[in-house]
């Protein structure tokens, strides 16, 4: 059983995740393909979709491949559209390639109107069609949407069975009620990201040390685990209770979290087994692209100290086997980059076993993600 992938920039992070979601659903599974915004995975098992598209940050649609053909045409992709007494809802979206989507709409339409029944071709000044036109449109409830994909000389005809829950992403990123993004917010899809790199298995006890407003602590609750967060700033932990209190009322998700102020460089054993540690710690002053060598040296100096220091702390508290998933940041100017040298302030006990960018454009920080095991 084939399945396709549609994922965002950062298309080595997001397979990484797919990878590790799989792999937590015991689905044996071997990439068969891949472009520059989707990947197709060979499944031992049929895929758990419903579940998996709720829980990748990464994934914008999840759907089945139902057939690989040399040339596209109105009459090979008919078949795949369901029939219906009802309206008939369709619509394309082209990945890796350009075609004439109008006129393959257009000759579809017909030959569905041919065969008596009501359609309506469902269109877009871009492709390929958001999740947001899939959704409303229709197009998984009363209807299809088919996604064409080029992989060498042949094309991937694919339907698709989900598409990421774009309500309430938007919901947890911006209806918050406590949002620093003065201190530079962590998005929360790259927290659903993070948490599932950890492998945690659901109910599993999530700690992040530097919650900050509890982005991650948030998305780890929408996810089914246990939580506990910290932070050496008394605002971070009165934002964290008051978005943790928001999530509850509003989702009505119940689970235990705790929360506490604590200074990482100063914090005694946790007391507790914890199943993996994810986490932004602080980045750094905000900067705005002028800024001196000597101010960012200075300040890559203050950050690999408390880094140094965190993963001593991360190397006491994880058992062997279990993972940190951890951002440190890389500082980019015109001409220049600064980066931290991770194996020079990294415990022996702690390997890196993945290591991934995630920045958007024009930023001057990016965020690198190093997943870490003990051993």
């Amino acid at each position: 059983m084939k399945y396709f992938f549609i994922i965002g920039r950062h298309t080595d992070l997001s397979i990484a995740e797919i990878e590790a979601a799989l792999k937590a659903q015991k689905n044996d599974n071997k990439i068969t393909d891949k472009g520059p915004d989707f990947v197709i995975f060979e499944c031992a098992k049929p895929l758990e979709y419903k579940i998996l598209i709720n829980q990748l940050g990464g994934t914008i649609k999840v759907g089945e491949i139902v057939a690989e053909t040399p040339k596209l045409s109105a009459e090979n992709l008919v078949k795949f559209i369901p029939d219906s007494d009802k309206k008939i809802y369709f619509g394309f979206s082209l990945h890796g390639f350009q075609f004439n989507l109008s006129k393959l709409g257009l000759e579809t339409k017909k030959i569905l109107q041919a065969n008596g029944l009501k359609v309506r071709f469902v269109s877009s000044k871009e492709n390929p069609l958001s999740s947001v036109i899939v959704q409303k449109n229709h197009l998984l409830d009363q209807g299809a949407e088919l996604v064409l994909m080029k992989t060498g000389s042949m094309y991937q005809i694919g339907r698709t069975l989900a598409v990421q829950p774009f309500e309430l992403l938007s919901k947890l990123d911006y209806g918050r009620p406590a949002r620093d993004s003065f201190s530079g917010m962590l998005p929360p899809k790259l927290a659903q990201i993070m948490l599932n790199l950890s492998e945690t298995k659901p109910q599993g006890l999530i700690y992040d040390p530097f919650c900050g407003s509890g982005t991650i602590l948030q998305q780890a609750l929408v996810l089914g685990y246990n939580v506990m967060g910290s932070d050496i700033s008394p605002k971070a932990i009165s934002d964290t209770k008051t978005n943790l209190g928001w999530l509850e009322k509003e989702t009505g998700i119940k689970a235990k979290y705790s929360i506490f102020l604590s200074d990482i460089t100063k914090q005694s054993p946790l007391g507790i087994k914890i199943n993996a540690i994810v986490t932004e710690p602080y980045l750094g002053p905000a900067l705005k692209g002028r800024e001196s060598r000597e101010q960012i040296e200075k300040s890559m100096q203050n950050l690999t100290r408390l880094y140094r220091t965190s993963l001593q702390k991360f190397a006491e508290w994880l058992t062997p086997g279990n993972f940190a998933i951890m951002i440190i940041p890389k500082f980019q100017q015109t001409k220049k980059a600064w980066t931290i040298d991770f194996a020079s302030i990294s415990p022996k006990s702690l390997k890196v076993v993945g290591h991934w960018e995630y920045a958007r454009e024009g930023q001057h920080v990016i965020r690198e993600i190093y997943k870490i095991q003990k051993v």
